[in-house]
């Protein structure tokens, strides 16, 4: 069966028209292909290295190509032919855009047709768009990445149930893209990633995000299971995520957007970790601006900071995690104090009332106006009067000037426009 669904783009075309051809060689290890720059070479490096990761660890070739021009009479045509001609596994999903045209089109390949409904699919190519459209192609690419993650863990238990299907050993050539058609025993799908709507991500328990590699797999397994416990238990979601670096923004802003763009929940508080500068930022959301004063950031900062400085990641994400877990525990507690304060004032009132009863039941003359019945008249004689100043006393202070200090604590908006608390700093 070949299903597909293309969608138009609804991004500017922001790229001059060249001569452009496509002309694809073997993959060589390549996972993301830009062919309008629209992406910085540090960028491209870090997303094809979080591509083949995803890639070999599900055996599941994950591809994301932006192309000026191609010489096919269709995107989808298109789009089929570069998979195949770059020797990609018989199973695997395409994001392929193409710019020219305005059109953008997502394939799933082989066994990828039974990970990958429709629903899913519309999502995460609108994910897409909606990045691209705000000039953020580099996180669009990021969220299609994570997205289809996220369903490959959903999915990785079912593989047995799944009905096993025929690879297309050519590619296939269509005048007309349609929405279905029979080709015997091969399958090509048109398909969707699970991008940064993410109430998957947060049920896909990616609390944890290791885009470098430095944690191994039992540490993140480790790590997103106590993360996501605590995230679903205080309903306050807890994520700690590690980059190699964050181009072209400071990396406060990088953990802002990150937050903000793969749908976790709207109270929360990230630690961001980024090694090729040794920098770090905690970003908190909704309920955890107040939850996190500066002094509780600074209280984080001491518990985390120590590991981070001797690489020891892992202990850093895990302090991250009991940290938050005690302070949101605290901050939505009543303490014992208030307890006692509710029960003298609750005392003093009834007290009041029961005094009050008593007191009025005492009463045993009649209020005057004056005092006069208690004088004697002539008794007193003032023959002479003086004010004497005795001495003065007079206290001084410095007057304190006003001063700022870096680090944390306040709020600020994101480029997303949502409000935004935390802290930053190098280890």
């Amino acid at each position: 069966m070949i299903k597909k669904r293309i969608l138009s783009l609804l991004f500017v075309i922001l790229l001059l028209s060249s001569l452009a051809v496509t002309a694809f060689a073997d993959n060589n290890g390549k996972y993301v292909y830009d062919e309008c720059d629209l992406l910085s070479s540090e960028q491209l490096e870090e997303l094809n290295d979080m591509f083949a990761e995803i890639s070999d660890d599900f055996d599941f070739d994950v591809v994301a190509a932006i192309v000026d021009k191609f010489d096919e009479e269709s995107t989808y045509e298109a789009a089929v032919n570069y998979y195949y001609d770059n020797d990609y596994r018989s199973d695997g999903i395409l994001l392929f855009a193409g710019t020219d045209v305005g059109e953008c089109i997502i394939l799933t390949f082989g066994i990828g047709d039974s990970y990958f409904t429709d629903d899913e699919i519309d999502e995460l190519i609108d994910s897409f768009i909606d990045y691209y459209n705000q000039d953020e192609c580099y996180y669009g690419i990021v969220s299609f990445a994570m997205g289809s993650e996220a369903q490959l863990i959903d999915d990785e238990y079912d593989i047995e149930e799944v009905t096993e299907s025929g690879e297309i050993t050519e590619p296939i050539d269509v005048d007309e893209p349609v929405a279905d058609t029979e080709n015997e025993g091969d399958t090509a799908t048109v398909g969707s990633v699970a991008a940064v709507d993410v109430t998957a991500i947060s049920d896909s328990t990616v609390h944890v995000v290791d885009f470098v590699g430095v944690l191994s797999d039992s540490e993140v397994s480790d790590l997103s299971a106590k993360l996501k416990e605590i995230s679903n238990k205080l309903n306050f979601d807890v994520v700690a995520v590690i980059v190699n670096n964050f181009p072209q923004r400071t990396v406060t802003e990088a953990a802002d957007d990150f937050y903000d763009y793969t749908g976790y929940r709207k109270d929360g508080a990230m630690l961001y970790i980024s090694l090729a500068e040794r920098d770090w930022a905690i970003s908190t959301a909704g309920k955890g601006i107040n939850y996190f004063g500066s002094e509780q950031l600074s209280e984080a900062e001491s518990k985390v900071i120590p590991y981070l400085r001797n690489n020891n990641y892992y202990s850093a994400i895990d302090a991250f995690a009991k940290y938050c877990n005690s302070c949101v525990n605290e901050a939505t507690s009543i303490p014992v104090g208030k307890y006692l304060l509710i029960a003298l004032v609750a005392g003093l009132i009834i007290a009041l009332i029961v005094t009050g009863t008593m007191r009025s039941k005492l009463k045993s003359v009649k209020m005057q106006n004056t005092a006069s019945a208690y004088t004697r008249q002539g008794s007193m004689n003032v023959r002479e009067s003086r004010d004497l100043f005795l001495y003065r006393n007079v206290t001084r202070s410095a007057r304190q000037s006003s001063s700022s200090s870096g680090g944390g604590g306040g709020s600020h908006t994101s480029s997303s426009g949502s409000s935004h608390g935390g802290s930053s700093g190098k280890f």
